[in-house]
């Protein structure tokens, strides 16, 4: 999991899955992941907030060697 917000991810290793890998990051300054790192990306409740929509969607791309999906 990554998100910009480093108390969510304390809450979702907490309450949620105690073994997930998380990164805090921002997206729209570049993913720390190689090319197709990622089975799938999966953004939920959070396109909308972001400012560099096509940065980030392209980080998305590029990280994922299969869907990405946008949620809302």
């Amino acid at each position: 999991g990554v998100d910009v917000v480093f108390s969510k991810l304390w809450l979702a290793r907490k309450f949620v899955f105690a073994d997930a890998r998380l990164v805090c990051a921002d997206a729209a300054a570049g993913l720390l992941f190689a090319d197709d790192f990622a089975e799938a990306v999966f953004c939920h409740d959070a396109f909308y907030f972001l400012p560099e929509k096509k940065k980030v969607a392209n980080e998305m791309l590029r990280v994922a060697s299969g869907p990405v999906l946008i949620g809302h």
